[in-house]
């Protein structure tokens, strides 16, 4: 196998990450390197890419298991699109199973995988937790950035497909996800991605390709709780919307169904019930929160706009 460097970045970690290095027993060991204070993924990948030698650098999540073929089947995706200019790199997956039994870590590793696999096997999109990139194009937009608490991913894909880049997916490489959830994580991380993507500054041809680059399943299941809640309530005085409410939870229903086949497939049917109610609450806070980050965003501009 041809050489594998392996660099470890510790953005400031409070766990025992260096003891566990000092304990590697493979060859050759990795190098370390230790932030005094964190950075952010950002910050911790730009200081791993700086450093690596090797034409492509594979980014891997702490919290990911990879199998033991990966770096093989990489090498073969990218060999098979060597004639293709304009692939840049392979995107691994999350595995359909996980070693937690709690609903929430399921859940959220179930619908994560399933947005990969409705995707174009040739990605227009970024999801860094087992990303491989050509460090040559990585260099040239300076990385990642490091303004952003959470989704310099999408920004990343959003510069680079905007250019015509993509980047194969490899359906072989299914990583373990080990992250544990609960409600507030979940929430918190929804919360901080929305507050990060309402504020990115993208150029008009970026705007025009996330518009036209985006997931219609996932827009529509934000854009779909909203009215269905209206309806509801209004159905109390007005019988016609509750047909209107049925027709709209059907319709989530069925702009889901692959992510709840793979629920159903993989734990049953009350897991994919529970799936159902659970997605539709979350993409309804999703909802309220998106409108109130651009509605504070909008009434900031209208503020400077005023003086």
């Amino acid at each position: 196998m041809k050489s594998v460097e392996t660099i470890i970045v510790d953005d400031a970690s409070s766990d025992s990450t260096s003891k566990v290095i000092e304990k590697w027993k493979g060859s050759p060991k990795p190098i370390y390197l230790f932030h005094k204070f964190q950075t952010g993924p950002a910050g911790a990948r730009n200081t791993g890419m700086k450093k690596a030698l090797n034409p492509y650098i594979l980014f891997l999540d702490s919290d990911v298991l990879l199998p033991s073929k990966a770096i093989e089947w990489i090498r073969e995706s990218l060999d098979l699109y060597s004639h293709r200019p304009e692939i840049k790199g392979v995107l691994g997956l999350y595995s359909e199973t996980i070693p937690h039994s709690n609903f929430l870590s399921n859940y959220k590793n179930l619908y994560t995988r399933q947005i990969y696999m409705n995707t174009n096997l040739l990605s227009p999109y970024i999801h860094t937790p087992i990303f491989c990139i050509e460090r040559k194009l990585l260099l040239t937009c300076d990385g990642f950035n490091t303004n952003l608490i959470t989704g310099e991913d999408f920004q990343l894909g959003v510069t680079l497909g905007s250019q015509g880049y993509r980047f194969a997916i490899d359906l072989r490489i299914n990583g373990i996800h080990l992250k544990k959830y609960n409600l507030p994580k979940i929430l918190r991380e929804n919360s901080r991605r929305i507050y990060s993507l309402s504020r990115l500054k993208l150029s008009p041809g970026e705007k025009k390709f996330a518009l036209r680059a985006h997931r219609w399943s996932r827009i529509l299941s934000l854009g779909i709780p909203g009215p269905t809640l209206v309806m509801g309530v209004l159905s109390i005085r007005q019988p016609v919307a509750l047909f209107l409410c049925l027709s709209l939870l059907i319709c989530f229903a069925l702009v889901n169904l692959p992510f709840l086949k793979l629920c159903k497939r993989s734990n049953g049917k009350v897991f994919a019930l529970k799936s159902a109610a659970f997605l539709f609450l979350e993409m309804l806070i999703s909802e309220y929160l998106t409108l109130m980050s651009y509605l504070k965003k909008w009434l900031r501009v209208s503020k400077v706009l005023d003086l």
